[in-house]
């Protein structure tokens, strides 16, 4: 049975309204509903340390990080994705990732785990894609082989919405497997859903 999406958007701009609507059918969807519960914890702290653009330590009191996690920092004007903690203890390095470079040392930031959320399609024939974070984040769209395809930083309350009469695909080359999520201060809902062509 085919799936369908309607999209319409409204403005009002010195009292005259524009309206847009888009009508979408595909063999293909898939949606998810992540609760905040299920989402990793943000932690406050500093970077106590700048190496280079993409190196440094962060002391964060009480924080859970351990060896290896891959953790998405943030900080006032910026982000850096995917990096990877090393050397955990009172205070703990990070390392590599993309974004934005290091802030400079003494920069208040926060930390948090990414949560790996199973999400297999083909960006390539994706016709419709809408996600939101009730808080502040970011969704990183990743191959099996940890590939970054394309990242949104999601303001909260505020829906991306994309869908193919407006501009070429955000998501590209090989299938997606996985979606990445993280939040600056707080665990959001997260909603996500895509139509696409599945012939």
């Amino acid at each position: 049975m085919a799936k369908t999406a309607t999209l319409l958007e409204n403005a009002t701009i010195g009292g005259t309204l524009f309206t847009s609507s888009a009508s979408y059918s595909d063999e293909g969807s898939l949606q998810f509903s992540v609760a905040a519960a299920q989402l990793n914890t943000p932690f406050a702290g500093v970077l106590s340390t700048r190496t280079d653009d993409n190196t440094g330590v962060v002391t964060a009191a009480g924080h859970a990080f351990t060896d290896g996690m891959v953790v998405d920092v943030f900080w006032t004007g910026g982000v850096r994705y995917g990096m990877v903690v090393g050397s955990a203890a009172t205070t703990f390095a990070i390392d590599g990732g993309a974004g934005d470079v290091l802030p400079v040392a003494t920069t208040a930031i926060t930390v948090c785990e990414q949560k790996k959320l199973d999400a297999a399609f083909d960006g390539d024939e994706m016709t419709v894609l809408a996600m939101s974070f009730s808080s502040d984040g970011k969704a990183t769209i990743c191959t099996s082989a940890d590939v970054v395809l394309a990242t949104f930083d999601l303001t909260a309350g505020i829906s991306y919405i994309w869908h193919t009469a407006k501009s070429t695909t955000p998501v590209t080359g090989d299938p997606a497997a996985y979606i990445a999520l993280t939040n600056v201060s707080t665990a959001g809902n997260f909603e996500f859903a895509t139509l696409f062509n599945a012939l």
